[in-house]
């Protein structure tokens, strides 16, 4: 019995060793093989991802923490801190305390804007300033005045100009505030044309205000389609972001802020195995991002007729505008990729109408085919669908067929004309109740917009992306904009009078009138950040370094130039349509993880959510042939 006790404890020692040696040799083998990619690594500069806009607003609010709770900031010598999150630089902020509950009125060049609430402690945010010139900002306190001179000489309008014609409107009414499609931006103009708000990046498409001022902006990282984005901020007038939304289903052209707090999302992302590309409507909590209510529009168009849906697989049908009345339960779609408008119940999702041509669809949608009664002709190529209280379908007809596109040259379009119009319905019949042409002149092929005000009745008219002669003359394609296109802005009153005409030498998403401020403005003391992030970032194929070691070491040294920002990375580079491009991002273990960045005959994203965390040396594969970038990024 002793014997085979000790034995058996030999035995254990024995394969003790054993598996130890096995252990060793492992690690040694790992250790030689990671310690053989480190001579990717070698000699390379490590690139630190840069400081984002999120890490500089919270130094930019710790700054102003600390002067809110400086005493020396007295009403006769206030601080003032111009563009305080450094990305609105026509905005300023004006700190001081006061022994007594003070009331303050506002005046910025001469115009009276807001009240502020009665304090002690006095954070007032200037918004609405002007570009180009030096501005007088003056405080009354109960007959006291206090003039205060902020210089925004250094912002010039450049390709921002504009000529207004009979200006009428000046800061003390709502200002115009405009977005872009993509890279341009979101500014705002005042109505005697001054350029009198901007952010410093590039947020774009709809602007949705919230329940508490502030604002929904896209944001510019990109889901890998056309104009889709992985989420959205909330965000103020000083361009303080206070929610950051990186959701899994992205964003792309409509957001919708409801009276509970919730936001309806047009959801567009290329992680996600959509039927139908940027056709999926969702409704999210505001607070934690989860889904509430959603749908796709194929199971809305496959509910009537499977085989007519399946045909449209692979579709872009560009669901670019969502109107939703929490009433009645009624959305509207525009769905500008099949010339269509679409009323459906949110609730229930069952089609109520659609107007859209008869000879597109398939039989089954007879009985929701609205018929035009008075000959008029059928929107193509629409945006911003809404109904008015009257119940009047409105919308921006662009005139555009984007199902059968008959020539890419502008030439062949000199018969198309973009309009504004509201329709009336009547059962299943439809027909043109009100029409705004601007005399057939203006033909733009993308962007518009169209906003009713049920307060006044005017109309606000964007005819965002229209050739001048000069294109005309030169038989440009359409998709070309460069010097050929700007956007006229034109609002009409009650009796379609013009009261406002803008020429803007860019391409305008869509327009709007809001003010900077209430009756009442509260202290500027609202620093808070959330992000709320349920987002999947790109999809990573993930592979062994040694099946690229040798090619990696044999890689062609290149020059191209990122930038990166925490988990994200801008690839400043054009390639050429018919290009396939892969990113290869080599860990410093054995990994390496392959990003399918651009696709033959397909746009590039402008920024790219890698979710990746360490150090990555960056090969580039074009084609056939593999770049060394010569870098190190860290995440």
């Amino acid at each position: 019995m002793k014997k085979i006790k000790k034995y058996g404890i030999i035995g254990v020692i024995i394969i003790g060793v054993v598996i130890g040696g096995i252990l060793i040799t492992v690690f040694v083998r790992d250790h030689k093989e990671v310690e053989k990619y480190q001579e990717l690594f070698q000699d390379k500069d490590v690139v630190p991802a840069l400081a984002d806009i999120l890490s500089d607003q919270e130094k930019s609010v710790e700054k102003i923490n600390n002067i809110l709770r400086d005493s020396s900031c007295t009403f006769d010598n206030p601080c003032v801190v111009r563009d305080p999150f450094e990305i609105a630089p026509l905005t300023a902020l004006v700190i001081f305390q006061t022994k007594d509950e003070e009331e303050v009125i506002v005046s910025i060049n001469d115009v009276e804007v807001t009240k502020m609430e009665k304090s002690k402690l006095h954070s007032i945010p200037i918004y609405g300033l002007q570009a180009g010139i030096e501005n007088h900002i003056t405080l009354n306190k109960n007959g006291d005045l206090k003039e205060i001179t902020v210089d925004c000489q250094d912002v010039y309008p450049n390709n921002l100009d504009v000529s207004v014609e009979n200006p009428t409107v000046d800061i003390s009414k709502d200002v115009y505030f405009m977005s872009s499609n993509g890279n341009l931006g979101t500014f705002s103009y005042d109505g005697k044309g001054n350029l009198v708000w901007l952010l410093a990046k590039k947020y774009a498409l709809d602007i949705e205000w919230a329940n508490n001022g502030h604002m929904y902006l896209g944001n510019d990282i990109s889901s890998g389609l056309l104009e889709c984005y992985d989420g959205f901020y909330e965000i103020d007038y000083f361009g303080k972001i206070h929610k950051k939304y990186s959701l899994k289903n992205g964003y792309h052209h409509e957001l919708i802020a409801l009276s509970d707090g919730s936001i309806i999302v047009a959801g567009g992302n290329a992680s996600e195995n959509r039927s139908l590309a940027a056709s999926y409507v969702y409704q999210i909590n505001s607070q934690t991002g989860d889904i509430i209510n959603q749908f796709d529009v194929y199971d809305i168009l496959a509910g009537i007729d499977e085989e007519f849906a399946n045909g449209l697989k692979g579709t872009d049908i560009m669901l670019n505008s969502i109107y939703y009345d929490e009433d009645s339960k009624e959305m509207i779609l525009s769905l500008r990729g099949i010339n269509s408008i679409l009323s459906l119940n949110f609730e229930t999702k069952k089609i109520n109408w659609i107007l859209g041509d008869s000879n597109y669809y398939s039989s089954a949608f007879a009985p929701y085919l609205l018929q035009m009664s008075d000959g008029s002709r059928l929107p193509k190529g629409s945006h911003t669908a809404f109904l008015t209280k009257e119940g009047y379908l409105g919308l921006y007809n662009n005139d555009y067929d984007a199902l059968n596109i008959k020539s890419e040259y502008l030439q062949d379009y000199q018969d198309n004309y973009s309009s504004v119009v509201l329709y009336e319905i009547d059962g299943k019949n439809i027909k043109t109740h009100w029409e705004y042409d601007a005399g057939k002149q203006y033909f733009g092929y993308a962007l518009g917009s169209f906003q009713y005000n049920e307060k006044d009745k005017s109309k606000l008219i964007d005819f965002g992306w229209i050739f001048n002669e000069k294109a005309y003359l030169n038989n440009i394609s359409i998709h070309d904009n460069y010097g050929y296109t700007s956007s006229r802005i034109i609002e009409l009153d009650q009796d379609d009078q013009v009261i406002f005409n803008a020429t803007i030498p860019l391409g305008i998403y869509r327009v709007f009138k809001h003010s900077f401020y209430d009756e009442v403005t509260k202290n500027y003391l609202d620093y808070d950040f959330t992000a709320i992030d349920n987002s999947v970032g790109e999809v990573l194929e993930k592979k062994p370094s040694k099946d690229f070691y040798e090619t990696f070491l044999q890689a062609e040294p290149s020059n191209f130039e990122f930038d990166v920002n925490r988990n994200t990375i801008q690839f400043n580079v054009i390639f050429d349509r018919s290009e396939v491009v892969d990113l290869f991002f080599v860990s410093e273990n054995k990994d390496t993880y392959v990003l399918h960045y651009k696709k033959k005959d397909q746009s590039v994203p402008m920024n790219i959510n890698l979710k990746l965390q360490g150090n990555y040396a960056v090969y580039v594969k074009i084609n056939d042939h593999i770049y060394d970038t010569g870098k190190v990024f860290s995440f």
